[in-house]
């Protein structure tokens, strides 16, 4: 399965502060990083959500990645960029 590679920049973007700093919001990461735009980056977390990566409660930018559901070869893609 091919991923597009803002798509696994986001991916590793959001992992990558969450991991650090948990506290951040998917919200403020988003607004925080210029490089992918906003709208772009709404359309990946649906996408995430569609593959059961992602999920959310009342508001789409304030969810929360489900890392054990990321296949292993999403994770190995990621290491390439």
């Amino acid at each position: 399965m091919g991923y597009q590679y803002d798509e696994l920049i986001l991916l590793k973007l959001i992992m990558s502060i969450k991991e650090s700093c948990p506290h951040y919001s998917v919200r403020e990461i988003l607004n925080a990083q210029d490089f992918i735009p906003v709208k772009r980056c709404w359309y990946y977390l649906e996408k995430f959500c569609g593959r059961d990566w992602y999920n959310y409660g009342v508001c789409l930018n304030l969810g929360w990645l489900q890392p054990e559901n990321i296949p292993q070869e999403v994770y190995k893609a990621m290491e390439l960029i």
